[in-house]
């Protein structure tokens, strides 16, 4: 995990894993190790957080588990 602040906002980056073990959209459980990117924005006023966004390569992690065959499941570093 990787992560900043500049001013009222904090910034992480991190890879999500873990094992497809049950259903996800309707996709049965195949039991492969996946793993995806995802990137945060929490937003603070007065020691609050008031604002939180996230976004998380969805597909990538559909691709891993809908494909017979996964060279691999770990992400490629994004510059």
């Amino acid at each position: 995990m990787t992560g900043s602040a500049e001013g009222d906002a904090v910034f992480l980056r991190s890879t999500l894993t873990g094992t497809h073990d049950g259903e996800y959209k309707g996709i049965p459980p195949i039991g492969r190790h996946v793993a995806t990117e995802a990137a945060e924005v929490f937003r603070i006023m007065d020691g609050k957080f008031v604002g939180y966004w996230c976004l998380t390569n969805v597909a990538g992690l559909m691709r891993q588990i809908t494909e017979e065959k996964v060279v691999e499941a770990a992400p490629t570093a994004v510059s």
